[in-house]
């Protein structure tokens, strides 16, 4: 079972909307859609985005309209559907469906002037960048999407295989080990129902270390909850996300293969082997004082520092910044990347009000910023503070 985000403007598809959400839920997935907030396209941004975050793969629907546009942090007026496609653009596997322009369509629902060009240069964008598929009704869209999900499905397999592949699993701590008998016995139901308990006793243990309190019915719910840890690595996260994704047959009632849980078990001792590897040097923001008695920060990894803040007048400014820079990293948004003269890479970590508030190091590379951003996202929001000022910590 897979979390998928369901992304377009509403009025104009709604009926194509109803009948892709309905195949995705017979094929046992979980649909995350507008309707979860409200039936209009006016729909809470912040709420959008951080389950686009959440989700495993987008699923995203084009007409001929271009949608509602918030008012508040998009500088750049993109309309929410085209919000939500950015946001999953670098994270999860997108999933675009273009309404055939050949197809009959209401002309209501026909944008004109600048919400037209706008879908215009959307739809043409998407058609470079993606292999998308075109529909001209709600039945023909369903089928589409039905055969585009399971061929996601079949590939996010093999690359889970792929990943797993060198770990022996002999090698697997015993709590783990132990299952692998049973599956290939056939006994996969006992065995994943096993594996789910010993994954939940481990992210039990993490969390306490933590101060979090752990969900007694759902190791899914325990792994999000600390899924921004320093304890629980990018790694070790998505290793037990598959794994707790895999074995969640048996809660549906569906006939899980012997590979398949033997996959889960890998997956599963490959992650909590992972559990804590971090912790030894925590990320951190450190707290500095520049000449004429100035304050800024650093974020900083073992001995590498990942950006630093412009300079305050007052340690209490200082600390506002950190908290900027925690919201920033929390929401996943405003990181502007850009490029220098020399050709270097760099990202900028910019507030709400349009103030620099952080500066990256430089990078030879556009994919090093990308994975540093994602290391900031992931870590910054629970990062602890060193204070080296001799002003007090907060």
């Amino acid at each position: 079972m897979a979390r998928v985000y369901l992304s377009s403007t509403f009025k104009d598809l709604r009926e194509c909307r109803a009948a892709v959400a309905s195949i995705l839920r017979k094929l046992k997935h979980e649909v995350i859609a507008m309707e979860d907030y409200v039936a209009a396209d006016r729909r809470p941004l912040a709420d959008c985005l951080d389950d686009v975050d959440r989700s495993d793969v987008y699923v995203g629907l084009v007409a001929w309209r271009y949608g509602f546009r918030p008012e508040e942090e998009n500088p750049k007026r993109r309309s929410i559907t085209e919000l939500e496609y950015r946001q999953a653009l670098d994270r999860i596997e997108c999933l675009m469906f273009l309404q055939d322009e050949q197809a009959p369509w209401i002309p209501a629902y026909i944008d004109k002037g600048e919400d037209g060009e706008q879908v215009a240069a959307l739809r043409k964008e998407l058609g470079l960048r993606h292999q998308v598929g075109f529909f001209r009704d709600a039945d023909d869209l369903a089928g589409l999407v039905s055969t585009a999900i399971q061929d996601w499905e079949k590939r996010r397999t093999a690359a889970a295989a792929a990943t797993t592949q060198a770990l022996d699993l002999r090698a697997l701590p015993a709590p783990f080990s132990g299952l692998v008998p049973l599956a290939e016995k056939g006994d996969t139901t006992r065995a994943l129902t096993e594996l789910r308990t010993v994954i939940h006793d481990q992210l039990r243990e993490i969390a306490a270390e933590a101060g979090i309190t752990a969900d007694e019915t759902s190791p899914m719910n325990t792994l999000r909850a600390l899924e921004r840890t320093p304890a629980v690595s990018a790694e070790a996260y998505a290793s037990l996300e598959s794994a707790i994704s895999r074995s969640a047959g048996i809660l549906y009632d569906e006939e899980v293969s012997a590979g398949e849980t033997i996959l889960a078990i890998r997956e599963a001792g490959a992650g909590c082997a992972a559990l804590g590897s971090g912790s030894a040097e925590l990320p951190r923001f450190v707290m500095k004082t520049a000449r004429g008695g100035q304050v800024f920060f650093s974020y900083e990894n073992d001995s590498t520092q990942l950006f630093r803040s412009e300079r305050y007048k007052s340690h209490a400014a200082a600390q506002n910044g950190i908290r900027s820079v925690r919201r920033i990293a929390k929401s996943g948004r405003r990181f502007d990347t850009r490029q220098a003269k020399n050709g270097s890479h760099y990202f900028l970590m910019v507030a709400g009000n349009g103030e620099i508030v952080a500066r990256s190091e430089l990078y030879e590379r556009e994919e090093e910023v990308a994975r540093d951003i994602e290391f900031v996202r992931r870590t910054a929001p629970k990062a602890f503070l060193e204070d080296t000022t001799g002003k007090g910590g907060s």
